[in-house]
């Protein structure tokens, strides 16, 4: 078996030293007979802190009553680094497991682990309805989404996948006003950046929380935050499409470019920076960590006019939370060329499993893992057990509804959470390390806590609906895949998308905060030459071949 000199090296260090001086022997598995007939599978997955057991729970119970299968689980840790240097060991040490079950692996990691012999092919069973029968049930656009977003630059699928489209997740960077401090004021909702700063300037001025100190924060976030905490980037996207970081393409869908050297995006800082220096943009937003970011956005009095958060649990108990209801979902700003735009999430398939060539029976894992494709599955691997944490039950279901069933898009729920085990300790399911597929309707048809009504000053409406009445479409046309470089390429970009990246980030802070003139000719002229001094051009170059293969 070739395997590759990168796995070679970190294979033999990690067999003499892993973190905190621990030698992984044998992999850790503790295999054990069992009864004639029904055939070992032995899953690697990271250990979940919300799994209380994953022998004793009802998804193991029913996948083994399912396929005539003993499944054996080893856990491992929880993070990227940790798993692939257990994996690793694994590897040198010839102790593989059936299945690997992690999202933690890279596309670069897993094209050379296929590569090399490590995980198996999946094409020809894919490409089989006798065996890969719930595969085959995908409709046809779904299906070949998949399918493209999952091959690897070889052309080969060595992953199972989870899919997903749910319009809450694609476009998380949603703006919050202060409504309440609006209405005080005689204020209108903004609709554009010229009226958000004419708004920070009357909330820094007029004192909207009625506390006699001028203690209010117009614009809040965190650039450092995930899931559309980053502010920054959310009110840049009124000049320039930037999905914080990455690469995009022109208006052809052709061209491959780097936004953040467009003139736009100067702009787009420019008027960030004027937001700074009027000091209705607080610099914290480059340094609060998660706790302080909540804390703040739930203080009492309220002291945040304008935010950005895709999570509603940032507001703990947002249904009856003071400081939420305070707040408005408003759409995205339009900066002064008419650019509306919002951070777009493509959909992707997200690699969940990979079977591993030392499998005892590659087609029973090969099963196993498709199976997990059925609706009936997803729903127990994402939900637990029905007619206990979830029901069809049309008596059930006629009681309930959800914010896109109110819209119509959907004429009524088909799924109805009883109790929402999720982000809770339970034996339900695996907390989803593994592959799924998820309808649009079997995410937006469901009844659960996460899609519950919650009423909002006007406009009227719940969250979800308003959002996706706000956000859908308000970005570009085309949008750039995620890309599958080669081993080589992704060798030869590894060092420059870093330094670019922490490079991209540092220079944001600076010219929003005046370290670095924004409006200086000269200084914005080191920031491209530096740029592209640690390889942007060759990042862009490397990347339209690599758009250009996978069109």
């Amino acid at each position: 078996m070739k395997v590759s000199k990168v796995i070679i090296f970190l294979s033999v260090l990690f067999i003499f030293i892993l973190p905190g001086g621990t030698l992984f022997a044998a992999g850790g598995q503790q295999r054990t007979a069992t009864p004639s007939g029904i055939t070992p599978l032995t899953i690697a997955t990271p250990q979940s802190a919300f799994v209380t057991d994953y022998k004793d729970n009802h998804l193991t119970r029913h996948m083994e009553r399912m396929h005539n299968v003993d499944l054996e689980f080893l856990l491992l840790p929880t993070t990227a680094s940790d798993i692939f240097t257990r994996f690793s060991l694994m590897v040198a040490t010839n102790d593989l497991p059936d299945i690997l079950m992690t999202s933690a692996l890279s596309w670069a990691q897993i094209l050379d682990y296929g590569s090399n012999g490590i995980f198996i092919p999946l094409n020809r069973y894919l490409e089989d309805p006798a065996m890969a029968p719930n595969y085959a049930a995908i409709p046809v656009e779904d299906r070949n989404a998949i399918h493209s977003s999952s091959s690897s630059a070889d052309g080969n699928i060595y992953v199972f996948v989870e899919w997903s489209v749910n319009p809450w997740n694609t476009t998380p960077s949603r703006k919050y006003i202060n409504k309440a401090w609006l209405d005080r004021l005689g204020l209108n909702v903004p609709a554009t950046t010229a009226d958000l700063r004419s708004v920070l300037l009357a909330f820094r001025d007029r004192d909207p929380n009625g506390n006699g100190r001028r203690d209010e924060i117009g614009v809040y976030g965190r650039f450092e935050g995930t899931y559309g905490e980053d502010i920054i980037t959310a009110l840049l996207n009124s000049f320039v499409y930037f999905n914080k970081g990455r690469l995009a393409l022109d208006a052809s869908g052709n061209t491959v470019i780097a936004p953040f050297i467009d003139p736009a995006f100067r702009r787009g800082l420019a008027y960030i920076n004027d937001l700074y220096r009027e000091g209705v943009l607080s610099a914290s937003i480059f340094t609060d960590d998660g706790t302080v970011y909540r804390g703040v956005l739930n203080s009492d009095p309220p002291i945040v006019g304008f935010a950005s958060s895709g999570s509603l649990g940032n507001w703990p108990d947002a249904a009856n939370n003071a400081n939420f209801h305070e707040m408005a979902l408003i759409a995205p700003l339009t900066g002064p060329d008419g650019v509306s735009y919002t951070p777009f999430i493509i959909p992707i398939a997200g690699p969940r499993a990979m079977i591993t060539s030392a499998g005892r029976n590659q087609n029973t894992a090969f099963r196993f893992l498709e199976s997990f494709y059925n609706r009936d599955i997803a729903l127990i691997s994402r939900w637990g057990e029905e007619g206990v944490d979830w029901t069809r039950d049309p008596a059930e279901l006629s009681r309930f509804t959800n914010a896109y069933i109110n819209i119509g898009m959907f004429p009524s729920v088909i799924v109805a959470v009883l109790q929402n085990r999720w982000g809770t300790p339970q034996n339900s399911h695996w907390s989803l390390p593994n592959p799924a597929y998820f309808s649009p309707e079997m995410i937006l048809g469901t009844q659960g806590n996460y899609l519950r009504d919650i009423p909002v000053p006007p406009p009227d409406g719940p969250v979800a609906s308003l959002h996706y009445q706000l956000y859908t479409g308000r970005h570009p046309t085309m949008i750039l895949p995620d890309l599958k470089y080669n081993l080589a390429d992704a060798e030869r970009l590894a060092m420059p998308v870093t330094d670019i990246t922490d490079y991209l980030n540092q220079s944001i802070a600076e010219f929003v905060t005046g370290a670095r003139d924004i409006n200086n000719d000269a200084v914005w002229n080191t920031y491209l030459n530096n740029l592209n001094n640690m390889g942007l051009q060759q990042w862009i170059q490397i990347s339209q071949a690599t758009y250009n293969r996978q069109r």
